[in-house]
């Protein structure tokens, strides 16, 4: 038995039976009556706690678990001297807890040993749910682990993806010698977060100086402080010794961590972002802490000691967590041979076996099979066996009983993973149960609908990094299979049995033979003759003449000839463009007055303009009619490349778009899939004009999630006209002000004048919701009108924010509106633009719709409701319907504009500081030296061995097609567009065959207006498929 439990019972013997008896009043009597029971656990001892820790250690507390579970049911409750710990182990328990009651149970519980070593909870994982925890997972999950930003770090990948593979492979004698791989693993995922963190590669003796630091501590806070959670009064002094080894170990991490922050303050300051060398990286988690203020406290500054403390549990969680899951997956692909060479099959049928060095993370997005081996391993395997514990915010009620108000919960995650009961034969290694039929098909990580495992917690506290932990176990296990043959050493047999230490490690440290698999030496020849020729035109380029692209004549101060032969305000650019580019070439200027306006219509040089060039290409061009009309740019999609920019669009992704928040939304998609589906039917069989349903229906759920509130149809119609005539008006009468802005705003007065009419409309409708959304928030979410009023919108955040370059303030009413009118028109034209050319698509060609029909139905049976969205998540087909759509019709020919924030090179052309560069989507989409056919309808395109399957529609690897557009200013909403559009394709066509009209037929024809339209809008004929 530990010497400290021999003390504590000692102590215990000692305490007046008085004051036992004193602190015992109150406690039960009629209060414990009403409020429920407590879930079944061992008996209690008053002031110790569960007499099972007469006899167990903390040290042992799951074996403890399993065997009281086992006794008394998948909820148990134990005290630890007066807190009570409550122990779940059914997922369905769970889900009822984590989602269903999320707001209750999202705080963590209070650290008592943080307490006394003098620390504050300013950490993600620490902090109670609320404005800190909000503010900082926010800055992580926005500007560190967004898809935007991890892409920023796929060179950091590749470059760790080297280093563990030559580790593994070894040199001279040792290359084909066993060896121990966890300490590989390990230093190889800390060299990735090191990077991530610092933005610094730095060489190993000083990353394993870091790990050492950060093992020591973490280890040694995880064993030796939970005593403190025993009367920490008297621990306090009993075992003043761990808090001064504590002190120490926290020492040892700030004298090498402050260093590394305090570079990167200086990069920051002297180099604005531009890599000083080869080994620094652009951006940061550091870079991102260095921005934070606090509101609530006095809008201060991150300490050097605050940051160091989230530096080290941003290393800790990303580092421990994703070298045990490969450990663990390794190892069952080691013990499984017939397992891997089903893996290295899939990812050879991937990469081809033309000596491709690397798989690439585009590629294994496209491996099912890899992806079903991961999930696998997390199930059967989870780092983690319980996920952070949770503290309950209020008293509740889980599995019939009570769980009071402060009392600690948590989830056992191997428990479920394992529970024979839900999965099949759980403790073999099949990750064909993740693939079509298999009893894990369509699991969702998340646990939104239902929890069937949970690796990286479930709810409001769910893992920040879940997406890039995937990345990272997906990768490196496709790169290690890729490279190696895995086999097991003979006389030293892998064995599974586990170890606790941060994570649930193998007690026995994996050892295998890595045998790497043969390159061909063509290959080598090959690459060293590239080398000989590249790289000296790499190193020593010539230089070039630096001419802007091709273009027509231009009149000094007056601009392109041809621009000055059509009407001033009725230059339709788009046939003009194809003109141009038929006769100059993929890219051309023209000149607006003094502007020099660069189109691009060639995806290589689109990417080398917005990914490769991104920074320098991240602003977008001043809007003279803003000026005008006394307006700022403080909206997401006019603001330049700044502060308030990143303010804003990460207030939008994490707050309104992230999935967390998107899930929020259901009820709202549910609601409005009812809305599409009756006024759909309402007609009956006859001939149906679709496209104000759609618009209408796409503008009610953007209008429910903007303001969080249902409203009746007079007042939605209200708004769309307010916000379509504002619309049609500035794309249509306000471009002429391009034009020397100081004559023109004489000439043409009467339009400013309509604007402001049109503004101050909009103004009269929406104040009135901001102000109800404000009186909502002030009495605490509490409404009667709870059935039609959204616990959360777009409002709320804005209603949040703080400006602090402008002396943190909150936005105005007028830069509140504006940002609602960037939230509705971002997501309707578009979305209801898409939904009708997709529709008109499958009404043209019926063997599609049913091709897409029978997947529907196959996926969702006919007593559903509604095809969920989690169904549609497994509908390959639907996808590249959808993909399909978007590549042929596009709803905006062009993204945005773009601004040159300096001068720069375009495909040998120069792009002048100012410049406004504009890329034509529908060009790249409909390239016929890209695509085969490319003006036919072909969804199998995007299904395997089609010319766009594996088709990124980020284009960060390349562009084949760039709908949401590319780059840093991507489109925010590009998951939710597409998450959306797949939803509600796949309800209309599950809910009616759509048949062409005779006499009526769908035409083609485009019309542009806000987005591009068709024509001639969609007619048809929509025959029920179900009965209701």
């Amino acid at each position: 038995m530990d010497t400290w439990h021999v003390t504590v019972a000692a102590i215990l013997v000692l305490i007046p039976f008085l004051r036992l008896m004193l602190s015992r009043r109150g406690g039960g009597g009629r209060g414990a009556g009403k409020r429920g029971r407590l879930p079944p656990g061992p008996p209690t001892v008053p002031l110790l706690g569960s007499t099972v820790w007469l006899t167990n250690s903390l040290a042992d507390v799951e074996s403890l678990l399993q065997r009281l579970i086992a006794r008394h049911g998948p909820v148990v409750s134990l005290r630890v001297a007066s807190r009570l710990l409550i122990f779940v182990a059914d997922r369905r328990v769970a889900h009822a807890a984590l989602v269903e009651k999320g707001a209750s149970l999202a705080d963590r519980p209070t650290m008592v040993s943080t307490r006394l070593l003098g620390e504050s909870d300013n950490l993600i994982s620490r902090a109670n749910y609320g404005p800190v925890w909000r503010l900082l997972r926010r800055n992580l999950v926005a500007e560190t682990l967004h898809p935007s930003r991890v892409r920023l770090f796929a060179p950091a990948r590749a470059w760790v993806r080297r280093v563990l593979v030559d580790k593994l492979r070894g040199t001279g004698d040792d290359a084909a010698a066993p060896r121990a791989v966890v300490e590989t693993f390990h230093y190889a995922m800390f060299c990735l977060l090191v990077l991530m963190c610092f933005g610094e590669r730095l060489d190993e003796d000083a990353v394993r100086a870091i790990a050492v630091a950060q093992r020591d501590a973490l280890l040694y806070l995880s064993s030796k402080l939970p005593v403190f959670a025993f009367f920490p009064a008297v621990t306090k002094h009993l075992f003043r010794g761990r808090l001064q080894k504590a002190h120490a170990l926290r020492r040892r991490q700030t004298e090498l961590f402050v260093p590394l922050i305090n570079a990167r303050r200086e990069y920051k300051k002297l180099h604005g972002g531009e890599p000083k060398k080869e080994t620094t990286f652009e951006h940061s988690y550091v870079d991102t802490m260095l921005d934070i203020k606090l509101p609530d406290d006095g809008n201060r500054a991150l300490t050097d000691d605050e940051m160091v403390n989230l530096c080290s549990e941003f290393l800790n969680a990303g580092t421990d967590t994703t070298s045990t899951a490969l450990q663990w997956i390794m190892a069952e692909l080691i013990k499984n041979p017939s397992i891997q060479a089903k893996l290295y099959e899939e990812i050879k049928a991937k990469t081809g076996d033309d000596g491709q060095h690397e798989v690439s993370e585009e590629d294994v997005h496209g491996m099912p099979y890899l992806k079903a081996v991961v999930l696998e391993g997390l199930r059967k395997h989870p780092p983690g066996h319980m996920v952070l514990p949770h503290s309950a915010a209020e008293d509740m009620e889980i599995g019939g009983y009570l769980i009071p108000k402060g009392a600690t919960v948590n989830f056992m995650v191997a428990e479920m993973g394992r529970d024979e009961k839900e999965w099949e034969k759980p403790m073999e290694f099949m990750p064909e149960r993740f693939l079509a039929g298999g009893d894990g098909e369509g699991v969702d990580v998340t646990g939104s609908r239902e929890i069937r495992m949970m690796p990286f917690g479930v709810g409001r506290r769910i893992c920040p990094g879940l997406g890039i932990a995937m990345l990272h176990v997906e990768y490196f296990v496709a790169n290690m299979v890729s490279e190696f043959e895995w086999k097991e050493v003979a006389g030293d047999e892998v064995e599974f049995a586990e170890k606790q230490e941060f994570t649930t490690v193998m007690a026995k440290p994996l050892r295998a033979s890595p045998i790497r698999f043969a390159m061909d030496t063509l290959y080598l020849i090959l690459g060293a003759i590239l080398a000989a020729v590249v790289v000296p035109f790499i190193l020593f380029p010539r230089k070039r003449g630096r001419r802007l692209p091709p273009g027509p004549p231009a009149v000094p101060l007056l601009g392109s000839v041809v621009l000055l032969t059509k009407a001033l305000t009725d230059v339709e650019p788009e046939l003009l463009l194809q003109r141009l580019i038929a006769r100059y070439g993929p890219i051309v200027s023209l000149r607006m007055g003094s502007r020099v306006s660069v189109f691009v219509a060639d995806r290589r040089l689109a990417h080398a303009a917005l990914v490769e060039g991104g920074a320098a290409l991240a602003d977008r061009p001043s809007v003279p009619a803003s000026r005008l009309l006394g307006e700022n740019d403080n909206i997401i999609t006019r603001a330049g490349y700044g502060p308030v920019w990143r303010l804003l669009r990460r207030n939008l992704v994490s707050e309104t778009l992230h999935p967390s928040r998107a899930r929020m939304f259901a009820p709202a998609r549910y609601w409005v899939h009812r809305v599409i589906v009756d006024k759909l039917a309402a007609s009956g069989q006859a001939p149906h004009d679709v496209v104000d349903t759609l618009q209408y229906a796409m503008f009610c759920l953007l209008v429910n999630m903007c303001f969080g509130e249902r409203l009746d149809e007079g007042t939605v119609r209200a708004v769309e006209d307010a916000q379509r005539d504002l619309l049609i008006y500035i794309t249509s009468k306000m471009a002429v002000f391009a034009y020397f802005p100081a004559i023109t705003k004489h000439l043409f007065r009467g339009r400013l004048e309509k604007i402001y009419a049109l503004r101050r409309r909009q103004r009269e409708l929406f104040l009135p919701l901001i102000n109800a959304r404000r009186e909502y928030k002030k009495h605490g979410g509490e409404t009667t009108n709870k059935e039609t009023t959204l616990e959360h919108s777009y409002v709320d955040t804005l209603l949040d924010i703080k400006l602090p370059d402008d002396g943190n303030r909150a936005l105005t009413d007028d830069e509140i509106i504006k940002l609602c009118s960037e939230f509705l028109n971002a997501g309707t034209d578009t979305t209801s633009t898409a939904l009708q050319w997709i529709m008109a698509e499958l009404v043209k060609n019926p063997s599609i719709q049913s091709k897409l029909h029978d997947e529907i139905t196959a996926k969702t049976g006919e007593d559903q409701p509604e095809v969920s969205e989690e169904d549609v998540h497994g509908m390959p087909y639907l996808r590249a319907v959808v993909l399909e759509g978007l590549r042929k019709h596009p709803p905006g020919h062009f993204v945005l504009p773009h601004r040159a924030a300096e001068d720069m090179e375009v495909g040998g052309y120069l792009i002048p500081k100012g410049a406004t560069v504009n890329f034509m989507v529908a060009e790249i989409g409909r390239d016929e030296r890209e695509w085969e056919k490319a003006m036919e309808f072909i969804p199998e395109r995007f299904l395997p061995g089609g010319d766009g399957e594996g088709v990124d529609v980020t284009g960060s690897k390349g562009i084949r097609m760039m709908p949401f557009g590319v780059g840093r200013r991507i489109c925010a909403g590009l998951s939710f567009a597409m998450n959306h559009l797949e939803y509600f394709v796949a309800n209309m066509v599950r809910e009616f065959e759509w048949k062409e009209v005779a006499g009526d037929e769908v035409e083609f024809a485009e019309k542009r207006e806000f987005t591009t339209v068709m024509a001639k809008p969609l007619r048809a004929r929509l025959v029920p498929r179900r009965t209701t």
